[in-house]
């Protein structure tokens, strides 16, 4: 059995400095390719439906998911910092929280769906829709990556020398609140 492998409670095994700069260096890779997609979409938005907003887009309901995303950065970032003193619960609590922000701000989402009227046809709503579903793709796995983090935590899996999946985990988060701002600047205020 490799050095890699483990049975269910053990702990991770210590990464060297070079290790965690490898993963790290190959986590914000995949990140600039996330944003690349984010970007032609938005780029797409404006090329494909001119300027302007819509008059059907739930400006409210959209500052509200904006608002639980920004407040979830908070308890994310402290999971991260937790983590990095050894507190193991302290990480499983925040990330608790920044769970339930995340599911919430995703049923608000989902909701938004179901109660707009924007022609799903139109360039503009064909648009939103495929956005909008995309970042939900990414919010369903950041969160399923954040369960992962947190029941890896309960089992104490993580150490104080390899805990790069924690930071890998809320730097995805990060993202995740960076690409709804850029899509709630893109849809809901220019």
């Amino acid at each position: 059995m490799s050095s890699h492998t483990h049975s269910a409670g053990a702990q991770f095994a210590p990464l060297s400095d070079r290790q965690q700069r490898m993963y790290l260096g190959a986590f914000w890779l995949f990140l600039l390719a996330e944003s690349l997609i984010f970007v032609t979409l938005f780029y797409t938005r404006f090329l494909m439906a001119g300027a302007g907003r819509s008059p059907a887009l739930n400006y409210v309901l959209g500052t509200l998911i904006t608002v639980l995303f920004v407040a979830s950065v908070l308890p994310a970032r402290q999971a991260a910092r937790s983590m990095s003193k050894g507190d193991v619960p302290g990480m499983n609590r925040a990330l608790l929280v920044t769970l339930a922000l995340g599911v919430l701000a995703l049923a608000a989402i989902v909701y938004d769906w179901f109660r707009i009227s924007l022609p799903a046809g139109s360039r503009f709503g064909e648009n939103y829709f495929l956005t909008t579903g995309l970042h939900a793709l990414h919010i369903v796995i950041g969160i399923l990556a954040l369960l992962g983090l947190w029941a890896n935590g309960r089992r104490g899996r993580f150490t104080t020398g390899n805990y790069w999946a924690v930071v890998a985990g809320v730097r995805f988060w990060y993202f995740v609140v960076a690409a709804w701002a850029g899509l709630f600047i893109v849809f809901f205020l220019i």
